[in-house]
């Protein structure tokens, strides 16, 4: 995961996700927006080297390698509802409380 920030909300959001689906996400704070097509402030760098900038597209890979993104589409669109909200709704509401959590294991690494 590259950041501009590790109190980015953003970057709070989609760390919170990945704790949730158990995926493990090594952290670089960097200003290069360069490999980012987009130009977000937030982008994954995958195993392949392949880019993804989007954080709903981000959690949504997350949730997918876990196989947690359902049976069917109903199930599928149902997880992506949640992940929305996530993306919405815990940005300004709890940017501060993730940040606390987040901020300090991005900082010892």
């Amino acid at each position: 995961m590259n950041t501009d920030s590790v109190y980015n909300p953003m970057y709070n959001a989609i760390m919170a996700v990945a704790d949730m689906t158990n995926f493990k996400v090594d952290t670089k704070i960097t200003a290069d927006k360069s490999k980012d097509a987009f130009a977000k402030p937030v982008y994954a760098t995958l195993a392949d080297g392949a880019i993804i900038s989007d954080p709903l597209a981000i959690m949504r890979h997350m949730v997918g390698s876990g196989g947690l993104l359902g049976a069917n589409p109903m199930e599928e669109a149902r997880i992506t509802q949640w992940i929305s909200w996530c993306q919405e709704k815990w940005e300004s509401s709890s940017a501060k409380t993730l940040a606390s959590l987040y901020a300090g294991n991005a900082d010892a690494q």
